[in-house]
């Protein structure tokens, strides 16, 4: 603010806390945190809530009980900021929600890890597990993901304003080796019907699907153990009625 040391401070807010000591992170992309009902983001110059797709997963099934246990690192080589937290049911840490601030999307899921550091002199992250566990793993390297099933899945996707029904007879696949990945589909004539899964389908060029709904998704699982990647998956959709 002045000459020779000269620094003041100027509250940004007042609404937006953290929720525990250890969940922020910051990176060149600024500071990032946990509050008590969203996360958020300060870039230097003010500070915002970040819009989470996975909002109602994250905060409608969390343990606030144990949530200075919360605890947050950035994996900057990836441009995300991950969290780590305990789910309602749980008293350790069991699950994490992670965002990337260079493409805009969340990644979620169940991994117990109580505290660890970003690569910097060394060649890859380590993390710590749970106190049970005394091992430090090596994260972002190799495809072991102990069993568990690696998945992107959209949004519910709807023809217009979702005042006609969807039917689907193709999906033309976009992916760099055919066979690393399936799809499913999952559709609802209304919002809070009951889903119908249709699938899993293993893409060709195209691939016949039949189904129909006023609003669908589409999943893809990986099937191999391998660095898989998808591009723009398309789908031959008619409107039906509107009923």
């Amino acid at each position: 603010m002045g000459p020779s040391f000269y620094f003041g401070f100027e509250v940004s807010g007042i609404t937006f806390g953290a929720n525990s000591r250890k969940g922020v992170s910051d990176c060149d992309a600024g500071f990032f945190w946990r509050g008590q009902g969203a996360i958020f983001r300060f870039d230097g110059n003010s500070v915002s809530e970040l819009k989470c797709d996975v909002h109602d997963y994250v905060f409608g099934n969390f343990n606030t009980a144990q949530q200075s246990k919360c605890w947050s690192f950035a994996n900057a080589a990836f441009g995300e900021v991950w969290w780590f937290y305990c789910s309602s049911n749980s008293t350790e840490i069991d699950r994490y929600v992670a965002y990337d601030y260079l493409e805009g999307h969340w990644l979620i899921g169940e991994l117990s890890r109580t505290s660890g550091v970003e690569r910097g002199v060394f060649r890859y992250p380590f993390l710590a597990g749970h106190d049970s566990d005394s091992d430090i793993y090596d994260h972002e390297v190799g495809y072991n993901f102990d069993s568990a099933t690696t998945f992107a899945e959209t949004g519910p996707i709807s023809i217009g304003v979702g005042d006609q029904i969807a039917r689907v007879t193709k999906l033309i696949p976009d992916e760099i080796t055919q066979g690393d990945v399936n799809v499913t589909f999952k559709t609802r004539l209304y919002p809070n019907a009951t889903e119908t899964t249709h699938g899993p389908f293993t893409p060709a060029n195209p691939t016949s699907v039949r189904f129909s709904g006023r609003q669908l998704r589409m999943r893809v699982e990986g099937q191999r153990s391998t660095q898989w990647k998808v591009g723009n998956m398309r789908i031959d959709a008619n409107a039906g009625g509107r009923r």
